[in-house]
Order: C-alpha cells, then sequence, then structure tokens
C-alpha cells in the first residue's frame, strides 16, 4: 500500500501552478487537485481541503497577477500626443484674437508644470534649480510633456485594468458555480453508485434463494419485457446456471 502524500508535498504541488489550478471534493472520500495538466487525488479531510482551497485561492491569484499587462502601451501615448499636437494650431489662432488668452495659457501652463513634477515626485523646491538645469526649450518641453503623458497613460492603464478585474470577477463566479455544479453531480453519481451496489446485492439475494421453477418464470418474464435477448445474453450468473443445469437434465 502506497503512502500518502504529506500535506507540505500537497501544498508545493498547488503551489507549482503556471496556468490552472483547482481543488475540489471528489465524491463522499476524495480531494481532487487539478494542476495544470495533471491531477492527484488525496482522502478526504475538512480541514485539510480547506486549507488546500485557501492555498489555491492565492496561487490563482497570483497566477492573473503575471497575465495582467498595462493596457496602455507606446503606441497609445504617442497616437495621444499626435492627436493633442494636431490641435495645438487651433489654441495658437485664437490666441493671436482673445487678449486674455494668452495670459490664461501662461497660467495654465505654469500651475500644469508645478503640479506634474509635485506629482512625479520631485520636490517644489528644486523647481527652480529643475528649469534652469536645461538650456534648450526643446528639452525642456519634451521634458514636461513625457511627464504628463505618462500620467495620462497611467490613468487609462489603471480604468482598463479595473474593467478587466471586473470581468475576471464575473468569470471567477461563473467558475466557481460551475465547480460546485461538478461538486454535487459527483456526489450524486457516487449516491447511485452505491444504491445500484446495494440493489445489485438485493437482487442476487432473491435469486440465491428461488427454486428452479421458480426462476424458469422470472427467465421467461425478463425475456417478455426484453431485459434477457437471445435467451441467455445479458443473463444474470445465477439464473445462467439454473437454466444451463436445466437442459442438460432434460437431455
Amino acid at each position: 500500500m502506497s503512502e500518502e502524500p504529506a500535506e507540505e508535498e500537497i501544498i508545493n504541488f498547488i503551489r507549482s501552478a503556471k496556468e490552472r489550478v483547482r481543488v475540489f471534493r471528489e465524491g463522499q472520500s476524495k480531494i481532487r487537485i487539478d494542476v495544470d495538466d495533471q491531477t492527484r487525488r488525496i482522502p478526504y479531510n475538512e480541514e485539510l481541503f480547506k486549507k488546500l482551497q485557501s492555498v489555491a485561492a492565492e496561487v490563482k491569484e497570483a497566477i492573473r497577477g503575471k497575465g495582467r499587462t498595462s493596457a496602455a502601451g507606446t503606441s497609445d501615448v504617442t497616437l495621444f500626443s499626435t492627436q493633442v499636437r494636431g490641435r495645438r494650431p487651433l489654441v495658437e489662432q485664437l490666441m493671436e484674437k482673445l487678449t486674455w488668452l494668452q495670459g490664461a495659457m501662461l497660467d495654465i501652463g505654469a500651475e500644469t508644470f508645478v503640479a506634474v513634477l509635485m506629482a512625479s515626485g520631485e520636490n517644489p523646491d528644486r523647481i527652480p534649480e529643475i528649469i534652469q538645469g536645461f538650456n534648450d526649450r526643446e528639452k525642456f518641453v519634451n521634458y514636461v510633456l513625457d511627464k504628463l503623458y505618462n500620467f495620462i497613460s497611467a490613468a487609462k492603464s489603471q480604468q482598463e485594468l479595473l474593467a478587466l478585474r471586473e470581468q475576471l470577477i464575473e468569470k471567477d463566479l461563473k467558475l466557481a458555480m460551475l465547480e460546485k455544479k461538478m461538486d454535487e453531480i459527483s456526489t450524486e453519481n457516487l449516491i447511485l453508485a452505491e444504491r445500484f451496489e446495494k440493489l445489485k446485492r438485493m437482487y442476487e439475494m432473491a435469486l440465491a434463494i428461488m427454486d428452479k421453477e421458480q426462476i424458469d418464470k422470472h427467465v421467461r418474464m425478463l425475456q417478455i419485457i426484453g431485459i434477457i435477448e437471445g435467451g441467455e445474453e445479458m443473463m444474470p450468473r445465477r439464473i445462467e446456471q439454473e437454466v444451463t443445469l436445466g437442459g442438460e437434465n432434460e437431455q
């Protein structure tokens, strides 16, 4: 008789999952563990079952975490930046017509610049030093815009990640319902198998106490309702023996 695997071994088996892991009760006496394309079964224990399910839940979350990638890539940021710059001339034309707009843009630009630096973790006291460190206008503009677009990209990624998380939660709920249904079906199958074995034993006991005449009547009844075909096909062993012996005695 083979030794049952240790608890630590089973937990390590669950933690080795790369794509899929599932722990559920199989029938009344087994715990089934599916890890990727491997399956192991161990005797059922309520406390161990709950512990393994908890470990499996942690592993599932870790697998999902590895699968999550940033939804907004470099191409998205580049496209957004191109669209913004394409509409910049519209604002510049208005600045030429509306004298107050130029001052407004200076205020907006200055506050946006300070907000971007502070949000990126820069010390506000270092802002003059940062500005004076640039001797090139284009480099300074690109520096600030890069930070700004990174924030926009992060915000977009967060929104899409939240949407993906909602989808994952919905799928997890459906999967949990399916797993529960599978457990119920497995339990029902086990109960039916036990009932079948019980009825089979009762039938065999009934045959054992029948005499030759009763068995002959029983065989004819089975033939009439179609359970026995061809006289002996599918015939229970006790009936088959009696029929065979009866045929030999008649000869």
